[in-house]
């Protein structure tokens, strides 16, 4: 009695494990076939490559402006620097002239 009944749950079981199996090869078959996946893959590499040299050029860009800026700073300081040192030198002139002019008067 218990193998009767049995015979139609083995069927069952065993349909939906075939059925399963279908299923499992059709969706793995597109996979392994996939040119578009790989096409897709090659577009996003390209993409990502071309993302990355237009940061690249982004940063270079950034670090020539920099570098300019700090080259005309360094070249206005080094103007400045030397206005200074010949107002220093123009008013050491001027204090040993007058030190000289002085002189004569106190002997």
């Amino acid at each position: 009695m218990t193998r009767k009944t049995d015979w139609p749950l083995i069927t069952a079981v065993g349909s939906l494990l075939a059925a399963l199996l279908v299923c499992i090869c059709l969706l793995a078959f597109p996979v392994y076939n996939n040119k578009t996946g790989q096409l897709e893959l090659e577009v996003a590499k390209q993409d990502y490559q071309r993302q990355l040299s237009a940061i690249d050029r982004k940063y270079e860009s950034k670090i020539n402006n920099l570098q300019e800026q700090v080259s005309a700073l360094q070249y206005i300081s080094n103007k400045k620097t030397d206005l200074l040192d010949d107002d220093v030198k123009r008013n050491r002139r001027e204090i040993d002239d007058l030190r000289e002019r002085v002189k004569p008067r106190t002997k």
